[in-house]
């Protein structure tokens, strides 16, 4: 195995050496104790002995700046098999530094030297001091950066070019992180997210395609063989429905606050703000939160029970009695909701809420449509007394009722619907951004 040789760090404030002169040639056989270089700093000039016996591989000619813990050299054990530099480089030529690098400027003996680098499978890359320091300082990976200096060697210029490219990618912070971890280039993910961006999931596919692959088809196996079931429940009921109530008490305030800055914004950009209400806000919780469960998002008819993926949500708004389609609404933010609503579209849909903010009706019994697993109903808000670290405050609320057909959903799955939509209606931020 070859041991590496790298700039050592000669007092506590070093953060570059120069490579001052190489005391071995290429090839050379060495001994434990040997010195093999010198290390030259503003300071002090220090001979380097070598680590343990072997064959010596230049990798970095002398005359060159390099920062601290760099690859200079590699020490091959007797009879190793290691990458050789280019015919020529036994007497590597000095190379320039500091803003002459910066221009692009690099020696051919440069230019050989990082070949073997890269072909040993070390981490050491041919980049300018001010390029590597810019890249730590914006924490990118250098392997992700494409040079355009002489040789292959990355710029300065080629860093600010591949974080104006990083800049522009809607990415998840979650999933950046994840993806820096892995050394994944996010340029080469594809974003499955709102509006393209790249979230937590796929990277966790580009790790690990074939488990992406599996999970859908195992998942599909799962719900088939539950609807298979169902459906013969649903024909011994004789078309029954048999609905079963959950009901919570929501605290409406983030929603009320949300809903200001959305009329705002809306006013502002002249979208449909006029459309905005608590029972949109509570449509896009409810879009979003059926679509990570789609046990509740399920339509039967013609023998068939289905659990559709995308959500067809029609928005029932009380007293007025108007009906709105927002289809697929799980993809869309609260504007082009709002621009559904105002559009008034008819058609089919897999759930119903049923809004009563409008009126004075506090609770109500849901509606489900012809087929559907399940439905909502929301009552109007109202100011209700919370005790808060031993006192009382007042807060806007709301009682929300899920409606199910317990031949289609369990009532695990309907509690589970209904906890998580509390929770999202708790922070809706989450939702939006």
């Amino acid at each position: 195995m070859s041991t590496e040789l790298t700039m050592p760090k000669l007092g506590l404030t070093m953060k570059t050496g120069k490579v001052a002169r190489w005391l071995v040639a290429e090839g050379a056989c060495v001994h434990q104790g040997d010195e093999i270089f010198e290390v030259e700093t503003d300071k002090i000039t220090n001979k380097v002995e070598s680590p343990a016996d072997g064959v010596v591989h230049i990798l970095v000619p002398q005359g060159e700046v390099v920062e601290v813990g760099t690859v200079l050299g590699l020490l091959g054990e007797a009879g190793e098999a290691v990458a050789a530099p280019a015919q020529g480089a036994s007497a590597p030529a000095a190379a320039p530094s500091g803003d002459a690098e910066e221009e692009g400027a690099a020696s051919p003996a440069a230019a050989q030297a990082a070949a073997p680098a890269q072909a040993s499978g070390t981490s050491w890359i041919l980049a300018t001091p001010r390029a590597r320091a810019l890249a730590r300082f914006l924490e990118l990976d250098l392997r992700h950066v494409t040079p355009t200096g002489a040789n292959g060697r990355i710029r300065e210029a080629d860093v600010v070019a591949r974080q104006d490219v990083l800049s522009r990618i809607a990415i998840t912070p979650l999933a950046r992180v994840l993806a820096s971890q892995a050394g994944l280039d996010i340029c080469t993910l594809t974003g499955s997210g709102e509006g393209g961006k790249i979230v937590r999931a796929d990277v966790e596919r580009a790790l690990n395609p074939e488990a992406a692959q599996a999970a859908p088809a195992a998942a599909a196996a799962a719900e088939s063989a539950a609807a298979d079931v169902r459906e013969l429940v649903l024909e011994e009921a004789g078309g029954a429905s048999p609905v079963r109530t959950l009901s919570a008490t929501v605290d409406m305030t983030a929603c009320q606050q949300l809903l200001g800055d959305m009329k705002r914004l809306g006013a502002q950009y002249k979208k449909a703000a006029a459309e905005l209400d608590l029972g949109l806000i509570m449509a896009l919780v409810a879009a979003r939160t059926l679509a990570a469960h789609p046990a509740l998002n399920a339509v039967y008819g013609n023998g068939r029970l289905v659990r559709e993926r995308s959500v067809q949500l029609a928005l029932r708004t009380m007293p007025a009695g108007s009906d709105a389609l927002l289809a697929d609404a799980q993809d869309k933010g609260l504007l082009a909701l709002a621009a559904d609503r105002k559009a008034a579209r008819a058609g089919s849909s897999t759930f119903v809420l049923t809004s009563f903010t409008g009126s004075r009706v506090e609770r109500a019994t849901p509606s489900l449509g012809a087929g559907q697993a399940a439905g909502l109903a929301l009552g109007a808000p109202v100011q209700r007394a919370v005790s808060c670290n031993g006192s009382l405050a007042l807060t806007l609320a709301c009682d929300v009722t899920l409606g199910y057909d317990a031949r289609m959903v369990t009532d695990a799955e309907a509690c589970a619907f209904m906890d998580a939509l509390v929770a999202a209606a708790d922070n809706p931020l989450l939702l939006v951004f």
